[in-house]
């Protein structure tokens, strides 16, 4: 939302709880969650919609949170040195959530470099889709951001107000879909048969 201009985005709060919701029912209590840094609103109302979901459904489970100022080459050292210190595996997340795409990536290979599979060792959902992650197998879980709805009444607006028409800014918050593919599993789970989405 803005006090000075129209707004139309992704529902990108409801969209992490939703995600919340499903690494929950699956029995996941340790979630690492990757970011860039918080500074961004869109990252905080990820990262809080997040939290406040998960913890609302289960008070016990653990959210790790690694944020990057900038962008993939620190991620891959700051992921590499977080998994490294807990490399027993006693302490480490059984799912990880991305805030962003690229991030997503990161994640993916630095589980292949390590020999970790999706979903036995560690489950993975990413915020934004993109077409590698649909054809990899495992296909990656993923929040679709409704991109043609948010330009489509973007313009909308802007036209109606270029013919005039008054009245205080509005925000409007466009629902994204979430896809749970075969990266995500219970914890320990064996990789799920078949394909497609599932939602």
């Amino acid at each position: 939302a803005d006090d000075a201009f129209d707004t139309v985005s992704a529902d990108s709060a409801a969209a992490s709880a939703e995600v919340a919701r499903a690494l929950v029912s699956q029995g996941h209590r340790h979630v690492l969650v990757v970011g860039l840094g918080q500074q961004a609103a869109t990252v905080r109302a990820r990262l809080e919609g997040f939290r406040k979901m998960a913890l609302e459904l289960a008070p016990d489970i653990r959210i790790d949170v690694v944020l990057c100022e900038s962008d993939v080459g620190p991620l891959r050292t700051l992921l590499r040195d977080y998994f490294s210190q807990r490399e027993d595996g006693g302490d480490r997340p059984t799912a990880v959530y991305s805030l962003f795409l690229k991030g997503t990536l990161v994640a993916l290979s630095e589980f292949r470099r390590r020999g970790w599979h999706c979903p036995n060792d560690i489950s993975l959902v990413g915020f934004d889709d993109a077409e590698w992650m649909q054809v990899t197998w495992p296909a990656i879980a993923a929040v679709v951001q409704p991109v043609r709805e948010i330009a489509a009444n973007a313009m909308e607006v802007l036209f109606r107000r270029i013919e005039g028409e008054r009245g205080p800014p509005r925000a409007r918050l466009e629902p994204c879909k979430v896809f749970m593919r075969e990266s995500v599993g219970s914890p320990g789970s064996v990789p799920h048969s078949g394909g497609g989405d599932r939602q």
